[in-house]
């Protein structure tokens, strides 16, 4: 029996001209227009004796067609970048501005950056990390297990690695695999939860966030900054006074206090002071050099 896919036109004007399978047994088989759908085809040819022929035609059709699509889509992105130009700015009528991206050099300083699933870290990338970025820093993003699901929902984590160039890292490398992020100058946790903060205080390492955090604590050359966002029935716990100063003594820097965060009332909305958050990364960099 004759099976027959579906011919396109790409966009450059290029045709693709249909394919015509014949498969034993009464079996009919086309070539879909989705990768889904020639995956599956492959799989049921691959169980078929003697289809070398068809299976040669079915890889070129699925190759030619993953090279037009990547090249119209490279087409599309140059397209809206030529339209918006380099100014973010700028309104793009084919779709949203293009994100700033990474462009430093091997020799800058690297800011690792670890975020936990406080209000305020939907907000991470322009408030802090395209900012660290634009003083010079090269920022290296690990979030906690919920904090990277809310972000991953919102579409940040694909955002977050677009201007950082670097993954950003939820879950824990395999064994065996190289380290996705390079050299760290300065960890700055912001926001941390107190969960997060009690966590650390205690050793707990129960996700790649905190393990991150706890080496750089027995790093003494690294300086770890952390900005909790905490409420005032927190601090109030009687073992939260003990995690702060066991934090300290380790040589942790606490953003704590009226100068970065009054202490309020559960549920009540407070903006995070993201610029002097940074300013005081810096400045713990600058003490150790």
């Amino acid at each position: 029996m004759l099976g027959q896919g579906r011919a396109r036109t790409t966009s450059t004007g290029q045709r693709v001209k249909p394919l015509q399978y014949k498969i034993p047994a009464g079996q009919v088989y086309a070539a879909g227009e989705n990768a889904s759908t020639r995956r599956i085809i492959a799989c049921f040819l691959a169980m078929a004796p003697n289809q070398s022929v068809i299976k040669r035609h079915l890889t070129e059709d699925m190759t030619n067609d993953t090279t037009h699509r990547t090249q119209e889509a490279m087409a599309a992105q140059n397209a809206r970048d030529l339209t918006c130009g380099n100014a973010a700015a700028l309104e793009c009528p084919g779709g949203n501005p293009p994100l700033p991206r990474h462009t430093g050099g091997m020799s800058e300083r690297t800011l690792g950056l670890i975020g936990s699933a406080a209000g305020g870290v939907e907000e991470i990338r322009p408030a802090l990390i395209e900012p660290a970025i634009a003083r010079g820093w090269r920022v290296a993003a690990t979030l906690t297990p919920t904090a990277g699901w809310w972000l991953r929902e919102f579409g940040e984590t694909e955002r977050i690695e677009q201007v950082t160039g670097l993954p950003c890292r939820v879950e824990s490398r395999l064994p065996g695999d190289g380290r996705p992020h390079p050299p760290i100058d300065c960890y700055l946790a912001c926001p941390a939860t107190a969960n997060t903060v009690v966590k650390l205080a205690l050793g707990i390492a129960d996700n790649q966030a905190l393990t991150t955090l706890g080496e750089a604590i027995g790093t003494p050359e690294i300086p770890v900054v952390i900005f909790p966002k905490i409420n005032i029935a927190q601090v109030r716990h009687p073992a939260w006074k003990s995690h702060t100063e066991t934090l300290r003594e380790a040589g942790v820097e606490l953003l704590t206090g009226d100068d970065y965060w009054p202490l309020h009332d559960p549920r009540k909305k407070q903006e995070i002071p993201w610029l002097q958050i940074l300013d005081a990364a810096e400045s713990a960099v600058a003490r150790r050099i």
